[in-house]
């Protein structure tokens, strides 16, 4: 049922997109591509999502077509911009009652960026996800195409975006290597590496070696190895959410629940002398605690439902911090490589970030 109406929705948006290309922009569409930029402490990945205009009722989004989870197209056209008209807010119907190809003069953002394309449109399933900009909320969305004939969608679920902890600090003092000590501030360049890594710091979702012949596999964490009794601090304001023994060993897990960011949290473990008790208020930089023999793990990880994501920590730092913290790992990296002698220890250009493999990880 699905498949087939969505070919006769693929099919309608591919007749206009056509007819579209020899149409010249006009008052019907506000502007050169449909979207805004999203509120920077939402946690979204794009730079440009949908907006309702009130002055005609439409929502200006675009659309990227999947078909079983894979990018898919119409006549070569993947992206379109769709006016979505609304047809009942009692009901939730909203109806596309315009589209063209997405952006195709190739405009950039007030950022001088090429704009993203928000919205989804899943061809085996019928469902439209989106993030919109309505009347100051920003709001993750669901639609169901419900009647393919009038090109009508139907809302299914809806829910405040998500706001995004503010990173203040690293876990840990580090500075410029220091040839005398043989330390970057708190990570001691003498101290054992991390399995068969020939790291002493793991990047984010880096992947480790317990030995030469073992099969590599990502760690979804920032992971040092440190000095027993090295302090470690927090990285956001928040309040402690929990103090947890880890099982079968001496030391402790602590969670730290962010100011302002419910959906979200901080894990710090493999600690022992805990200074913080469940339920403490915190600062970025206070002391939770200190290291113990085994490696130290920090990670920042966003809750969807029962499912915890770790996600990049440098995605979150605070932006009048972000470039001196951002250099401050980037100089741990170099001055390891050239302690080592071997400039090909990290793959900085193959990470999606400094300090950061990939932008999520699997927890």
């Amino acid at each position: 049922m699905f498949k087939n109406s969505s070919c006769r929705l693929i099919n309608s948006i591919l007749t206009l997109a056509l007819l579209s290309t020899n149409i010249a922009y006009s008052v019907e569409w506000p502007s050169p591509y449909n979207g805004v930029s999203p509120n920077p402490s939402l946690d979204i990945e794009f730079n440009n999502i949908g907006t309702f205009n009130p002055a005609d009722s439409t929502i200006y989004s675009c659309l990227r077509i999947f078909s079983e989870g894979i990018p898919s197209s119409a006549n070569g056209i993947s992206t379109f911009d769709i006016g979505l008209s609304i047809v009942s807010t009692n009901e939730g119907t909203i109806k596309i009652s315009k589209y063209r190809e997405f952006n195709a003069i190739g405009a950039l953002n007030e950022q001088a960026e090429l704009p993203d394309c928000s919205g989804k449109f899943e061809t085996t399933t019928g469902i439209y996800t989106d993030i919109i900009n309505v009347g100051g909320n920003t709001l993750e969305t669901d639609f169901l195409l419900t009647d393919p004939e009038n090109l009508i969608l139907t809302l299914q679920s809806y829910g405040n975006a998500v706001i995004k902890p503010i990173i203040k600090s690293l876990p840990l003092v580090i500075a410029p290597f220091d040839s005398i000590t043989k330390k970057a501030g708190s990570v001691d360049f003498t101290y054992q590496e991390l399995g068969a890594t020939n790291k002493i710091f793991l990047e984010f979702n880096g992947l480790m070696l317990w030995h030469p012949a073992a099969t590599p596999f990502p760690v979804p964490h920032l992971s040092f190895n440190l000095p027993e009794g090295t302090e470690v601090l927090s990285m956001t304001d928040g309040v402690v959410s929990a103090v947890e023994k880890n099982d079968g060993e001496s030391d402790y897990e602590v969670r730290i629940a962010p100011n302002n960011a419910p959906s979200f949290g901080v894990t710090y473990d493999h600690l022992k002398a805990v200074t913080v008790n469940k339920g403490d208020a915190v600062e970025a930089g206070q002391q939770l605690g200190e290291s113990t023999q085994v490696k130290f793990e920090v990670d920042v990880y966003r809750i969807r439902g029962d499912i915890y994501v770790a996600r990049c920590p440098i995605d979150f730092f605070e932006p009048s911090l972000a470039d001196e913290m951002t250099s401050t790992l980037a100089t741990l990296i170099s001055d390891w490589e050239q302690f080592k002698s071997d400039s090909t220890i990290y793959n900085e250009s193959a990470m999606y970030k400094t300090a950061c493999r990939t932008k999520t990880g699997v927890l």
